[in-house]
């Protein structure tokens, strides 16, 4: 009689273990490509802000005007320039006005109730054209006082300062909209926050970016334009007196009904065109980009592969001075992940030092 020998089968628990085995091993494949995919995507996020950024100066700096064909009636007798859309009126550049160049907004105007320095989640930024007047620098400027307020008689322009003063700038925006601002969104749903340390570090109110400058709350009329403990914009404008580009960090609301109101379209001018608000090589304004926030996805929420700490963009006076600053090191900066709007300062680390 001839032997049979039985085949030895996997048994049902061998075959659950193998297949369970197997489904964790392909969850966690796929758990880590998802976060191979979004760690690039926020990269993206922070490198084409900073393209973005550079893309403003660039503009100024090659002064690019794009408003083309569009045609505007620019009256300066006023405190302030007043522009105005009309086919009757002559092309930007043509004008008694000319475009200054840009203001880089990074402020949407939300807060927290009770905390106005705590901006919540931003998405996007917006970028204004600056107009002004087309000043004659040999007797259209007066002296500035130190508490910034103009005095004496017309004169030539002495410095930069006088002279943008002079100009009486408008933001093309508001009451003085002719094509608005440019509203860019950051990708993939990155968010960001201001990092600036504008705070006051003595008891005789000197701010750590500003300075001897003043950062108070203004009201004109109905509208009321919030100090800030932090630099919420950019102002990139070129001199009248000799065509340099000059960069100012801002300290402004210019959102809440703000551009259509005389008053603060002047405060907002007055004061942050000032030596103590220049950015240059040393003495940037510090942009930190999160990553998605949705609520959705388990690595939302500011979580970024990095140890919860996000990059942070060094705005300096130039297209060339806009960079990305390391996470380690001397020079490391990063922000710590969301914290429900909160801008305050406790998750700042700006060149090596926790703000």
């Amino acid at each position: 009689m001839e032997n049979f020998m039985m085949k030895k089968a996997f048994t049902i628990i061998e075959v659950i273990l193998v297949l369970g085995i197997s489904g964790l091993m392909l969850a966690t494949m796929l758990v880590g490509w998802n976060a191979s995919i979004e760690k690039q995507r926020y990269n993206d996020s922070v490198n084409t802000f900073k393209s973005d950024i550079q893309g403003v100066f660039s503009d100024v700096e090659n002064q690019t005007n794009d408003k083309g064909s569009t045609k505007i009636k620019c009256d300066t007798s006023g405190a302030n320039i007043s522009i105005l859309k009309d086919n009757s009126g002559n092309l930007t550049g043509s004008s008694n006005c000319v475009i200054l160049g840009k203001y880089i907004s990074l402020y949407n105007g939300n807060v927290i109730p009770g905390n106005e320095n705590a901006t919540l989640g931003q998405e996007r930024f917006r970028v204004f054209d600056v107009i002004g007047k087309d000043i004659d620098i040999s007797k259209d400027c007066r002296a500035i006082d130190e508490n910034g307020k103009f005095h004496g008689d017309l004169r030539e322009c002495r410095n930069s300062i006088e002279a943008l003063r002079a100009t009486k700038f408008v933001l093309d925006g508001g009451k003085n909209s002719v094509k608005g601002p440019k509203d860019i969104e950051l990708q993939w749903r990155g968010t960001y926050k201001n990092v600036t340390d504008n705070r006051i570090t003595s008891a005789s109110g000197i701010r750590a970016f500003s300075y001897k400058s003043a950062v108070t709350s203004i009201t004109s009329g109905d509208s009321k334009w919030h100090g800030l403990d932090t630099i919420t914009g950019v102002l990139i404008l070129r001199s009248p007196i000799d065509n340099s580009i000059i960069s100012f960090g801002t300290s402004a609301m210019i959102e809440h009904g703000s551009l259509d109101n005389d008053g603060l379209i002047a405060a907002f001018r007055d004061i942050n065109v000032n030596s103590d608000f220049v950015i240059k090589n040393g003495k940037t304004v510090n942009v930190c980009v999160r990553p998605s926030n949705d609520g959705v996805q388990w690595y939302a929420g500011g979580f970024n592969f990095f140890g919860d700490r996000n990059k942070v963009v060094k705005i300096g006076p130039s297209a060339s001075a806009v960079e990305i600053a390391p996470l380690d090191g001397p020079k490391g900066s990063s922000c710590g992940g969301d914290r429900k709007g909160d801008a305050r300062f406790g998750d700042v680390i700006i060149d090596g030092k926790n703000l």
